[in-house]
């Protein structure tokens, strides 16, 4: 079992390396080599189970970026194809070994919340900026670049994403504490948040 995941890990690296080829734009070039190289640090240290979130979420940065990828079709799809099923079928291996000790786990964190006594909420801090999505990251940057932009604005700077997609972005950037928004009659604008 351990040797066949191995050979799943490997068929996504080598697979993902083969795609990198092919990227045309040097954007996504990068955010596929971040994408990658942070699978594999979280997949070297999820040698226990409690580590198999990370890698499921690190796999699914992963093919959120592989959509953008299809979406744009500034790759070939073959390849993209290829990433798409290896990485796939890789969360799934992963998905079902934690299955199987799931419930061990549950009873033991039952267990220790039975024990804790209940503790003061903390304030919620920002979250790294790799844990988030390639749109979220690029939409930050345009605002960093574009101090006190309005929403109409940066729509039409990500046009080849929906109207909707911005949107959430923009209301998740500012729930997590990236941006600040400021309502000025009936314009929305949003700027960097300065602590």
């Amino acid at each position: 079992m351990a040797e066949d995941r191995v050979n799943k890990f490997i068929g996504c690296l080598v697979s993902t390396a083969r795609l990198m080829v092919g990227i045309k734009d040097p954007f996504f070039v990068r955010k596929v080599y971040l994408n990658l190289s942070e699978f594999i640090v979280v997949y070297k240290k999820s040698e226990g189970e409690s580590q198999i979130r990370k890698v499921a979420d690190s796999i699914d940065k992963m093919l959120e970026t592989l959509d953008y990828l299809e979406h744009l079709k500034i790759t070939p799809s073959s390849p993209l194809l290829l990433v798409r099923k290896n990485f796939l079928r890789f969360k799934l291996d992963i998905i079902k070994s934690g299955n199987r000790t799931q419930d061990v786990a549950e009873k033991l964190a039952n267990k220790i919340q039975s024990q804790k006594l209940p503790q003061k909420k903390s304030p919620v801090h920002r979250q790294a900026h790799q844990d988030l999505s390639p749109t979220k990251e690029r939409i930050l940057e345009f605002i960093k670049q574009t101090p006190s932009v309005r929403t109409k604005q940066v729509i039409e700077e990500f046009n080849l994403i929906s109207e909707r997609t911005v949107k959430r972005s923009l209301k998740e950037l500012t729930d997590q504490g990236f941006i600040q928004r400021k309502e000025d009659s009936k314009a929305v604008y949003y700027s960097i948040e300065i602590n």
